[in-house]
């Protein structure tokens, strides 16, 4: 049992659930929900139900491991900027950032908890304590950098600018053959969630990518792209839609291309680094950061890549 705090009210009940468990799936979680195991003041509640300060909320009782999935997971981040209420990090390319079938504790999210359980400044065993969340997510397989709320009102917030695209997000990527002027695609995505896998569809939401290229080098091209819509696989299907597929994607680039670039410069993964963030906060609770620029170097496997297409360019 625990009682809602004014930190953690204005949740919708399934989301408060998700991020209390974070090694259960979302759909074990309506479950839960569905036939009223958890209860909210006493009785069974719907997953969009939004907690109010002084609820009352029965939840079973999980194991303490999938609850502190977290505890004894070494953390290796590195923190690029911290205050009370958020904290950027740079993900490093390999890693998720939260638990799957497949890996449970070395996430990245779990790192982030080790990191602020270590400071004091996360305690999964205050009942009353907000479990600091991701504001927004990258690929297992991208590098970059990503903001984590240490509040619930931060994630509000933050969440409110992704939403209002107040929240710039920049990426650097290479991308096969040559491109010399500006662009923006705008071509609808649709996600098939079985296969992990975006296409292009009348009928998927609106997505809208500008890049911008920086240098063309050896048969590829460095890019800058902002998305303008957060979806899945954004610009990795953005690009291989208009003929310009990431170098070393393995999953929408062609594979007989991929294993060439893969022999010639032995890059395991897409090219594909999320390099800097501008916030837009102004009249928020996060006015403070209005204007700022966060910058992330691009890891040494690219920047090895890179140099290596720029001295072949030049024999």
């Amino acid at each position: 049992m625990t009682v809602i705090t004014d930190n953690e009210a204005g949740q919708r009940l399934d989301r408060y659930l998700r991020k209390r468990y974070t090694g259960l799936s979302l759909g074990e979680i309506y479950k839960l929900i569905r036939k009223g195991i958890v209860k909210v003041n006493g009785k069974k509640s719907k997953e969009d139900y939004r907690l109010k300060a002084e609820d009352i909320v029965e939840i079973p009782d999980i194991e303490q491991e999938e609850k502190e999935a977290f505890f004894n997971v070494p953390y290796n981040i590195a923190v690029v900027y911290e205050d009370e209420n958020i904290i950027i990090v740079d993900k490093p390319a390999g890693l998720l950032v939260h638990p799957d079938k497949s890996e449970k504790k070395h996430t990245l999210i779990n790192q982030v908890l080790a990191y602020l359980y270590q400071k004091g400044e996360y305690d999964p065993k205050s009942l009353s304590t907000f479990t600091p969340a991701l504001c927004h997510r990258l690929d297992r397989n991208t590098s970059g950098l990503i903001i984590i709320a240490k509040t619930y009102p931060a994630l509000q917030t933050m969440t409110a600018l992704i939403r209002q695209k107040r929240l710039r997000k920049f990426y650097l990527c290479l991308v096969e053959g040559k491109i010399t002027k500006p662009g923006i695609i705008e071509l609808r995505l649709q996600k098939d969630d079985e296969k992990n896998q975006v296409r292009v569809t009348k009928e998927g939401l609106t997505a809208v990518t500008n890049y911008l290229p920086i240098e063309v080098v050896n048969g590829y091209t460095l890019l800058e792209v902002e998305i303008v819509t957060g979806r899945t696989h954004q610009i990795r299907v953005h690009m291989a839609s208009i003929g310009h597929p990431l170098a070393g994607d393995l999953k929408y680039g062609k594979k007989i291309d991929n294993q060439k670039f893969y022999k010639n410069y032995g890059l395991k993964r897409q090219f594909l680094h999320a390099y800097k963030l501008i916030v837009e906060a102004k009249e928020t609770s996060l006015f403070y950061l209005d204007g700022k620029h966060f910058q992330s170097e691009l890891p040494e496997d690219l920047k090895k890549t890179l140099l290596v297409l720029e001295k072949r360019n030049l024999v």
